[in-house]
């Protein structure tokens, strides 16, 4: 015969509160949990990440004037950059499109 008493009870699962906390410590805990130090380095790699994009996009028609390039060269440099990144893309479109 199987006993209900090896079941974990629901209470069992939880840390118990401790009384002499405040709700609001409380709540502001479980509130500040979800930014650790992983979350912090992803949303900082992720603005240096777009600020050096746009400086260096910002920066690109300056800098190759100074070279002494035109527009054309210009618009070549954009146009092999949306090349490349749309035939590094259309690899895992394709595999997307097998998979569902």
């Amino acid at each position: 015969m199987h006993s209900q008493n090896n079941a974990p009870n629901n209470d069992e699962r939880f840390e118990p509160v401790h009384q002499t906390q405040s709700l609001s410590s409380q709540a502001s805990l479980v509130r500040a949990s979800w930014l650790n130090r992983t979350t912090l380095g992803i949303g900082l790699t992720s603005l240096f990440s777009d600020w050096s994009h746009e400086i260096a996009t910002a920066i690109l028609p300056a800098f190759l004037a100074s070279l002494g390039a035109g527009p054309g060269w210009l618009g070549a440099i954009e146009g092999t950059a949306d090349g490349l990144s749309s035939f590094s893309t259309t690899p895992a479109a394709l595999d997307d499109r097998e998979v569902h």
